[in-house]
Parts: structure tokens; sequence; C-alpha cells
């Protein structure tokens, strides 16, 4: 049991010495976006900043789901599996929570076509519920917006901006008020349907705090209840560290709503089959590797022996020993289309992996390599017994080859360490002293037998 605990114990490490790796490289890149915000001498505004972090954090995290970040300002990225406009119509009309996890949302009034005032309120846990009264203005056209971009300019507002019809629509008091200034959220189309959901603003308002705690003392607004008029008050907390928590939480509120990995995995496999005949063109290096990998399968095509007791099994196995390096080689006939079996195995970046993989402590996947097909790939595995865990760097590619003669196509996956790649591409130094360098190489190869069935060795 303490060797299995010691096993969890190092891989949460790892996975947090990788973590906190990522968050250094992040602040360096946004302390000078911060330093330019904060400049009297340049006259970006508010938004333009909002604009820039945002895309700052999501280009550098394009696989991410979900990022937060606290430098000065909050900021939170959400990748949204819904398109841009049904999030819009979310974000400023009315929606009942479905459950705990989700929020309520409450249209206060509509000030024009393109401004409106909300109250939001989610819970924070089982006693304490949050509440945000948002002025929300939707900009469509702005010089510092791209091609199918929308922002949403976010101000909280105060009883005191109310008239009475729309103090009297407020629902019951929450016990603790967030309250934002300078917000932006941008909405931006991304692949598959999806969007990304940025959402940016300072968490101090007139030099306070913006969190306020349920308590006697010097915040208050009238509600409707049964016993007539009453107060509820609220007291300004000294700090925004748990700004931070109900961050995330909004966060998580939005992913979740609109949640289906599954159809998402589905959409991107039908679009990576889509895409197959425009990929980009083999490198002199890919080709080189890929021929390196066929000549060495026909070797041992021609020299591996059947592994005694698999002549009726469904999977034919065979075994050779190539100066001195054991090597296997398996084929078995399936009854799925060669290409739903390449594409299910190439596309390591799906949720499906992910959820597969969760626990591991090094999993990074970075595709177009130098705008190539190639793609890197990181993974560790954990040992047991006292073994010291093991990290994979490999180079992953591919090729799509057509019979001639009959048409059918022959898709080839080959995977070699990846210190043979030439190009530019390096990734971040992912070893250390924890882990033991490990090499990996093989090669899938799925042959067309008819339109559902193929060969895969």
């Amino acid at each position: 049991m303490d060797q299995i605990e010691g096993e969890k114990f190092r891989s949460l490490q790892q996975q947090l010495d990788i973590e906190r790796s990522k968050r250094d490289a992040l602040e360096v890149q946004l302390k000078r976006l911060l330093q330019e915000r904060d400049d009297p001498t340049r006259s970006r505004s508010r938004s333009s900043t909002a604009i820039i972090i945002s895309k700052a954090l999501t280009r550098a995290n394009p696989s991410s789901d979900i990022l937060i970040h606290d430098v000065t300002i909050k900021t939170l990225v959400v990748k949204i599996h819904e398109s841009l406009d049904n999030v819009l119509n979310s974000l400023v009309g009315k929606n009942v929570a479905r459950n705990s996890f989700d929020m309520r949302q409450d249209v206060v009034k509509r000030d024009g076509e393109e401004t409106v005032i909300v109250y939001w309120s989610f819970g924070v846990d089982q006693v304490r519920t949050c509440e945000m009264i948002l002025r929300l203005t939707i900009v469509r056209e702005n010089e510092e917006l791209d091609d199918g971009e929308v922002m949403i300019k976010v101000s909280s507002v105060e009883e005191t901006d109310l008239d009475e019809d729309s103090i009297s629509a407020l629902p019951a008091n929450s016990s603790l008020r967030l309250i934002l200034d300078n917000g932006v959220i941008l909405l931006r189309p991304l692949p598959l349907g999806q969007t990304s959901f940025a959402f940016t603003s300072e968490i101090a308002l007139k030099g306070q705090s913006a969190l306020f705690e349920n308590t006697a003392n010097s915040f208050s607004r009238p509600t409707n209840t049964n016993a007539g008029l009453a107060t509820m008050a609220k007291k300004v907390i000294t700090t925004s560290e748990n700004a931070e928590d109900l961050y995330s939480r909004i966060a998580n509120i939005f992913y979740e709503r609109f949640k289906q990995e599954n159809v998402i995995d589905q959409r991107q496999k039908e679009d990576f089959i889509k895409n197959i005949p425009t990929a980009p063109p083999l490198t002199d290096g890919e080709r080189a590797i890929i021929k390196r990998h066929m000549d060495f399968y026909e070797t041992m095509r021609l020299k591996a022996a059947r592994i005694g007791g698999t002549v009726n099994e469904s999977v034919e196995k065979f075994f050779h020993r190539e100066s001195k390096v054991p090597w296997g080689l398996s084929v078995a006939i399936c009854d799925v289309p060669a290409v739903s079996i390449f594409a299910d195995l190439w596309l390591l970046n799906t949720y499906a992996k992910k959820a597969f993989n969760k626990g591991t402590a090094v999993l990074e996947v970075f595709e177009n390599l130098d705008g190539t097909r190639s793609l890197y790939y990181v993974k560790s595995f954990g040992l047991p017994g006292g073994f010291q865990d093991r990290l994979f760097e490999t180079w992953i590619t591919w090729d799509m080859r057509v019979d001639e003669f009959t048409g059918k196509k022959t898709y080839i996956i080959v995977i070699h360490p990846f210190d043979a790649y030439a190009g530019e591409f390096r990734p971040q130094n992912f070893m250390n002293e924890k882990f033991i360098k490990a090499d990996s190489i093989g090669t899938y190869i799925f042959k067309e037998l008819t339109d559902n069935t193929c060969e895969w060795t």
C-alpha cells in the first residue's frame, strides 16, 4: 500500500512541476503586456489589453479547455463546444439553472438592441451563493477584432444605478457579490463548431476587493420577500484570493453547460478524414523515415517466424531478433474501414484519449510541426516496484498510398524517437531527474481490403 501511495504522490508531483513550468512561461509572456497596459505614454484601451491577453492565453495553450490566469487582472478562457451565436444568445438571455452546478441568469433590463443588464447567480458551496449584476454591451465591429469575433464589454451595476422596476426584478440576495471593472468577454469562433470564451476583468472596484460576504456591515439592497421589504448587509473582504475560486467556478459552469466531448471527437475525426487529400506534402525527412520503417517491415515479413500456438488465432503473431534487439509483428483482419482505424490511432488529442491517459504525469501533443503533417508526442510511464519512470519523446508522421491497379488505399503511421527529427521545432525540456529517457519505434499499416474491412499490421 505504501508503495502504491508513493507512486501516486510521485505522479502528482511530476504533474505539478509541469504545470509550474507552463505558468512560469506564461508569466513572462504576459508581464510585457501588463507593463504596456500600465504605461501612461500608451493610449491602449483596457478592452484592447483584454483582447491581447486573452488571445495570448489561447495561443499559448491551444489544446486547453479551461485556463485561469491571475496577473493583476483575472482572466479565464473556456473552449466551449457550441457555436458562437448560441453562446452569445446564452449570455444575454435568460437561463434558469438546470442543476446545482449551473448558473441562473435573469434579464433585469434591456437598453437597446446591444445592451442588457443581467443578474447571474451560482452556488459556491452547499451554503453560499454568489451573485453578479452586470451591464453587457455587445460590440460586433471594432478594429481590434478579427473576422467573426464578438466583444462584450462588462461592468458591474449597483442598485443605486437601477430604477425601481429593475430593482424589483432582482431575485433574492446571495451571500456573496462579485464586482467586476473594465471587463471584456471575447468570443472567437473555433474549428469544429466551437467557441473560445475569454473573460478578462479587474477584480477591484474603487480600490477595494471585489468579493462581498454576508455580514452586518456596509452594503445592502432592498429585496421583495414575503415579509415585505428586507435588506441583507454585505461586507467587503480585503483580499481577492477567493475571487480566483469564483472565476474557476464560472469557467467550469460554462464548460459543463455546453459540454459534448464525444461529439467534438467525432467532428475531429470526420474533419481529419475529409482533409487527408489536402494534407501538407511529405518533406524529405518524412519520406526518409517512412522508407526506413517500410524497409524494415519488409525485412520482418521475410525473416520473422510465427509464434507457436497462434496459427488459429484471430491475430497472427511473429517474432524476429535483429542485431540482438527483439521485434514483434502482428497481422489482423478487421471489419472496420482502414481510414477509420487510421484516424482513430492518429488523433492523439481527443477527449477520449485524454480520459484514457488521465493521471499520466507528462502527456503532451504538438501537431503540424513546422507546418508539416508530423507531430511530437511526449508521454511518461510510471513503473512499479521502485523502478524509475520512463519518458518517451517521439516523432510521428504518416503517409497514404494508392494502388495504381486496384485503387485501394494503404495508410501508414511511423513512430520514431524525436532525436531524428531535423526540423526547427524544439519542445520544452520535459526530462528531469525523475525520468529515464526511453525510445519507442514502430509502424502501423492499414491496408484496404473492401470498403468496410482492412488488414492491420
